[in-house]
């Protein structure tokens, strides 16, 4: 029943194509695309679509960014040989997985509630693409209130 107000601005890019090349001071990734303001990261709340039917939007927590060596060890997440701390997650479970390398341009998503979470660790292509993310969450809302604005360490209910 809650809503989930999104920052689409947060993450927006836009495609230089040849352009590129005349514009060297700019963050632009491999894929020619110039990020204005950030990428996602680790920690933050994001909606996306579910790549395994992008006309569903999903709402996860963004565990492992471009780079980073992720492994779980008895529902533990560690990135980079370092335990990550989680003060938001709910249930950890127990599952292990990895090493694995997240791949340039994806990203590694977990619910908070480990045990009843659909994410990355039971989806066949594992990472979202850069381009299924839509924004950050940014607000929650119960109609017709309480309102509450989403940081790192917010609790997702």
């Amino acid at each position: 029943g809650e809503f989930v107000l999104v920052n689409k601005l947060s993450y927006i890019g836009f495609p230089v194509g040849e352009a590129a090349s005349l514009l060297p001071n700019l963050p632009i990734q491999n894929d020619k695309v110039f990020f204005p303001f950030r990428q996602p990261s680790r920690g933050e709340v994001i909606v996306f679509r579910f790549p395994g039917n992008r006309a569903r939007f999903f709402v996860k927590r963004v565990i492992g960014v471009p780079g980073d060596i992720l492994q779980m060890r008895d529902g533990h997440v560690i990135i980079n040989s370092e335990q990550l701390e989680e003060p938001y997650v709910k249930s950890r479970g127990s599952r292990t997985m990895g090493p694995i390398l997240v791949p340039e341009n994806k990203y590694f998503v977990l619910g908070d509630n480990r045990n009843a979470s659909n994410d990355s660790r039971d989806w066949e292509f594992i990472f979202i693409p850069r381009t299924d993310v839509i924004g950050a969450s940014w607000l929650t809302y119960e109609p017709p209130l309480p309102l509450g604005f989403l940081s790192p360490s917010s609790d997702l209910n």
